[in-house]
């Protein structure tokens, strides 16, 4: 069993991410070093080797982040090069792993229910039809059918 979980004992400032076995509190050690507040683990891989790591810079705008358990390397899974800041809510892996749901904002007014291939980084908006926000989704636990 491990878990994940921030901290600001390093400088007392920084959220950084540490991983630990509960059960074992010797395994406890620093996967990532963070600058500044507002990260947060939204989901573990379904293989567990990487995590869904969101940044909150504001309430118009935030990013999503892959993160490697083993190295802890994070790479941006969202555009930081959009002239018009775009806001991601919650996320998780899609079950086979090779994609992420996620809420967005982005070319939109309302938060929609879109689709992340991770291999190409493309979204594929799921929820087009509907003029209002998707505050929140669940998979069901063979992946197979989506609730929001």
């Amino acid at each position: 069993m491990r878990a994940v979980y921030n901290s600001t004992r390093r400088n007392g400032t920084d959220t950084d991410l540490y991983l630990i076995n509960p059960s074992d509190p010797k395994t406890n050690r620093l996967l990532l070093q963070l600058n500044g507040g507002g990260w947060g683990v939204a989901d573990w891989s379904p293989d567990d080797s990487k995590l869904l790591l969101g940044e909150g810079v504001s309430a118009n705008e935030s990013y999503i982040w892959l993160v490697d358990v083993t190295s802890g390397e994070k790479s941006l899974l969202t555009s930081r090069d959009d002239v018009n800041k775009v806001n991601y809510g919650q996320a998780r892996f899609s079950k086979d792993g090779r994609g992420v749901y996620l809420t967005t904002d982005k070319d939109s007014e309302f938060m929609r229910l879109a689709y992340m291939d991770l291999a190409t980084r493309q979204q594929t908006f799921l929820s087009n039809q509907i003029k209002w926000d998707v505050d929140s989704f669940a998979l069901s636990p063979d992946g197979k059918t989506i609730a929001f």
